[in-house]
């Protein structure tokens, strides 16, 4: 059942951004504008799947209903999900490198976006490939944790520092996306607020 959601997850994934990123050649044709149309699709759809991740344990520990318990079960595989997609990112973002950059990496972008992205796709790749019951028990469980909670924050990070970098040229497009992911980082940071609370009081009534 499990490896049926994983298919399912990751196939509806690469369909959605294949049909996002054919569509959008076949109007514009392939040009430097339509690559660049591309990855903003492309982040779009993997923040939306990183959002999801971020947010499944916070909203199953406040509410925990039938789609909460389906997030938390299905969350290694829509962490997969957002893994695909943002690999079809990369590919989309080494086919403007190759092919606009004009030997200049600083004709795409800027020093630091190239050395935050990089670290993000480390982190990326790391957390697909321990995405297994294997490499938890190869890593042990607390390792595990650690890898996934940093790659997780840092990514967290990388994309709040990227869409506020963006409001300077469409803030009416890209405040709701600023928005969105303060909201899901106050989130979080309202349940470990709640357990914290919980366990402190937990350990007055047993003393």
């Amino acid at each position: 059942m499990k490896n049926n959601a994983s298919e399912l997850l990751i196939g509806f994934t690469v369909l959605i951004s294949a049909v996002m990123v054919v569509s959008t050649f076949w109007v514009q044709g392939f040009n430097e504008d339509a690559l660049r149309e591309t990855l903003r699709e492309t982040a779009r759809i993997s923040f939306i799947l990183f959002l999801v991740v971020f947010l499944a344990s916070p909203l199953y520990a406040l509410n925990k209903n039938s789609v909460t318990q389906w997030l938390i079960q299905n969350r290694r595989y829509l962490g997969l999900s957002f893994g695909v997609s943002h690999l079809i990112h990369l590919v989309l973002i080494i086919a403007l490198v190759l092919g606009y950059s004009e030997g200049e990496l600083s004709n795409i972008a800027t020093s630091d976006t190239y050395l935050m992205g990089g670290l993000g796709y480390l982190f990326i790749f790391a957390m697909m490939m321990s995405s297994n019951d294997g490499a938890v028990k190869r890593l042990g469980r607390k390792r595990w944790k650690l890898l996934h909670r940093v790659g997780m924050y840092f990514l967290f990070v990388s994309f709040l520092m990227s869409f506020i970098g963006l409001l300077d040229k469409d803030q009416t497009f890209y405040l709701p996306f600023v928005v969105a992911i303060l909201f899901a980082g106050g989130v979080r940071m309202w349940v470990f607020y709640k357990k914290e609370i919980g366990a402190v009081r937990k350990r007055r009534s047993l003393g």
